[in-house]
């Protein structure tokens, strides 16, 4: 039976002597241990709105707006609907779609509810879609209109608009790759799995949606759409926002594709957004595009920023035990820290002061000029972020401060320097808002302001500040499970470890670049080459490919 504390200490009260109890059990959670994602994900939705991290091919947007055109077609002829009756049947697509692709070895969404309740390659069995058996597959089968799949990016986007009562309808700038649709299913695929009847279906009944509406590949009029919708009606005068500022960072990409003369890797994307700065001779009067050169450049370095300052979490975790025998205070953690930080880096071994380094650091960018040197050997983010996972990976905590140190003075000088350069009032406030987030602005004045103590002062900062204090804040402020996230506690003797062992170490959320040149070089915008994927800008305005592209890690941490 279980106790809570209160009844414990009431039967210890009453019972004088020893007893048997098990083991604490703490279930583990925690996404986001310091708070800081959200920060990120808000600069990923000011840079390339509309889209996540698993927004990788067009089909998808033009199947569910075929999927909610053809339910709608059987509806009674007054145009009366159940939007109950109208959503089980997009859902009986959805699950045919991803069967088929599941069969073909091409798992789309589900996999693990698909093999669990449909009939698998090589089995005489059909399934019906209705009653206990469907109603199960439907409370475990992920929809492809989830918020962690394509939902949120086909309504931004508008291939499908929401209606009263509810259900969905396709738009009508969607209605030519709809008819794509249609023409493929009606030649290829039996009439019978698309009625009012729920139909029984077996593994040959669905086979040919893998094979003539591959998720990975498109027709020109989905393309044609898509394209419309994510960068090219932006020209219109009634354009959204999203839109236009999807275009401006869709054209600024294109701009340094172009003026590279060669294919880019997306680390290679990434390292010249983090100049912020115009290709040589690009001329374009979109205000738009000084927000998307600001703004990505600040991504770059703040996702150094998050990653360095969890790193140094997974460090924090790793050095404290789980007893008071083993506790670590404040200071002897910051004595570690500075210890390992000074052998590992010669600027820290030669600064005297926190001020000191940070000059140290800041003056290895001086000859291209700040924010510039964050793609310049030695203060590389985008090096410095492959560095901090590596080193986590292979637990090698003796590299971690130095690491952590150099990352923090690098974004203090980009900071700094996009400061100077200034930063467009259209882009908001991005080196200083939601200052429970730990900005930029945070960042650089708690630096500035330990500018003339020894550089263990620093470590006290990070470790109490930066690491635990943001750490408990925000295990406390989300709720009930906050003793599920908590990984560091104070005991008398100093901070002791709350799990069994350290958690796993950390890497950046996904910035969403690579799913916006995936779905770029669908509909022409870019041209993919090779594994890893590397990509160039067409200049050929209406081409496109269509080529498999690896999923990325979903968002996470």
């Amino acid at each position: 039976m279980r106790q809570n504390l209160a009844q414990i200490d009431a039967i210890f009260a009453a019972e004088r002597a020893f007893l048997l109890v098990g083991d604490l059990t703490i279930e583990q959670s925690g996404v986001d241990p310091l708070g800081l994602r959200q920060l990120n994900l808000d600069l990923m939705d000011a840079t390339v709105p509309g889209i996540n991290n698993v927004t990788m091919h067009i089909r998808p947007y033009a199947f569910m707006a075929w999927a909610w055109w053809r339910s709608w077609q059987l509806t009674d002829p007054d145009g009366s609907c159940d939007s109950v009756e109208l959503a089980d049947r997009v859902m009986r697509y959805e699950a045919m779609f991803a069967w088929a692709h599941a069969l073909a070895e091409r798992p789309l969404i589900g996999a693990t509810a698909i093999g669990r309740h449909l009939p698998r390659k090589g089995e005489d069995r059909r399934f019906r879609f209705e009653g206990k058996r469907w109603q199960a597959l439907k409370d475990e089968l992920t929809s492809i209109m989830a918020p962690t799949q394509y939902g949120p990016s086909i309504k931004a986007n508008r291939w499908l608009r929401p209606m009263e009562g509810g259900g969905f309808r396709a738009t009508k700038e969607t209605m030519a790759a709809v008819a794509a649709i249609e023409d493929k299913v009606s030649r290829h695929l039996p009439q019978r799995l698309f009625g009012r009847e729920a139909p029984e279906v077996s593994c040959s009944d669905v086979l040919p949606f893998a094979e003539y509406l591959r998720v990975d590949e498109t027709t020109q009029e989905e393309r044609d759409g898509f394209r419309l919708l994510f960068r090219d009606g932006a020209d219109r005068q009634d354009a959204p926002r999203d839109l236009r500022r999807r275009k401006a960072t869709i054209n600024l990409i294109r701009a340094h594709l172009l003026g590279a003369g060669r294919p880019l890797a997306v680390h290679e994307i990434r390292r010249v957004l983090a100049k912020a700065a115009l290709p040589a001779g690009y001329a374009d009067d979109d205000p738009e595009t000084a927000v998307s050169v600001a703004l990505l450049s600040i991504l770059q370095a703040r996702q150094l920023q998050r990653l360095a300052t969890e790193a140094m979490l997974f460090w924090t975790e790793a050095s404290l035990g789980r007893d008071r025998m083993h506790a670590q205070t404040s200071d002897q953690l910051a004595l570690k820290a500075d210890a390992a930080a000074r052998h590992d880096d010669p600027l820290a071994l030669a600064a005297t002061t926190v001020g000191g380094y940070l000059d140290f650091v800041e003056h290895l960018g001086m000859a291209v000029g700040w924010p510039a040197a964050a793609a310049e050997p030695g203060t590389d983010v985008v090096a410095l972020v492959e560095k901090l996972i590596r080193a986590q990976r292979k637990g090698d905590g003796a590299v971690l401060p130095g690491l952590c140190l150099k990352s923090f003075a690098v974004v203090r000088a980009i900071s700094r320097g996009l400061r100077r350069q200034g930063v467009p009032r259209a882009a908001g406030n991005p080196l200083d808002g939601r200052p429970d987030r730990l900005p930029f602005g945070s960042l650089e004045r708690q630096l500035d302001g330990l500018s003339d103590r020894p550089l263990v002062e620093l470590w006290r900062q990070v470790i109490e500040n930066w690491v635990i204090g943001q750490h408990v804040h925000w295990s406390a402020v989300r709720g009930g499970d906050g003793k599920k996230r908590l990984r560091i506690a104070l005991d008398d003797g100093g901070w002791i470890r709350v799990r069994k062992s350290a958690s796993g170490w950390f890497r950046p959320t996904e910035d969403r670049l690579l799913t916006m040149l995936s779905l770029g070089s669908e509909c022409g915008l870019f041209m993919r080459e090779g594994m890893p994927p590397c990509f160039s800008a067409t200049t050929d305005p209406v081409s496109a490919t269509n080529q498999t592209i690896s999923s990325p890690e979903p968002e996470g941490r």
